[in-house]
């Protein structure tokens, strides 16, 4: 489970359960960013959970994806106006909150 810290410049990918794993991406990097509906989590075979996430895409390396299940509607919105205002492409590919 993942959440997010926006600065001027960067957005910094932090996990809740390890507390010193984060990734940072400058916002220039980013080339786009898709909030993803349900996956199922690799590393637990068939049974794996279900999870929403946010699929951050740069320019010079392949896709990463974040769980985000803890995130409520307002920090979604909020994480979606602060990318839409760098100019970065938001996708709402999630059907549970359309």
């Amino acid at each position: 489970m993942h959440y997010f810290l926006v600065s001027d410049a960067q957005l910094i990918a932090r996990n809740h359960f390890f507390w010193w794993v984060s990734d940072t991406y400058n916002f220039c990097e980013i080339a786009d960013v898709a909030k993803n509906p349900a996956r199922y989590e690799s590393g637990f075979g068939k049974f794996a959970g279900v999870s929403v996430g946010i699929k951050i895409a740069t320019f010079n390396s392949r896709p990463e994806f974040y769980a985000t299940d803890p995130l409520e509607t307002e920090h979604w919105k909020q994480l979606e106006n602060a990318f839409i205002a760098k100019g970065i492409p938001f996708k709402n590919l999630s059907s549970f909150d359309k």
